[in-house]
């Protein structure tokens, strides 16, 4: 079942998407941040596996959102 997505309302998201972008990006990059500020307290290692397990489910979230950028699939 599709849903039909307005027009007018997709040309404002679209016109939104590079800002919305911009905020999960540095969302992201704030949480990578506070991995690194903690990583001496569980050691380099666990920070490393953190980092690493956060950067590949935020790249998940970015691609869910973004990548595949089609009215029909915007809700």
């Amino acid at each position: 079942m599709q849903i039909d997505f307005p027009e007018p309302d997709w040309k404002t998201l679209s016109r939104l998407k590079p800002l919305a972008l911009e905020r999960l990006c540095k969302r992201i990059l704030q949480e990578s941040g506070n991995i690194l500020d903690h990583a001496q307290e569980g050691g380099h290692h666990q920070a490393y596996l953190e980092l690493y397990e956060h950067i590949h489910a935020s790249d998940e979230k970015v691609a869910n959102c973004f990548n595949d950028w089609r009215r029909s699939q915007a809700l």
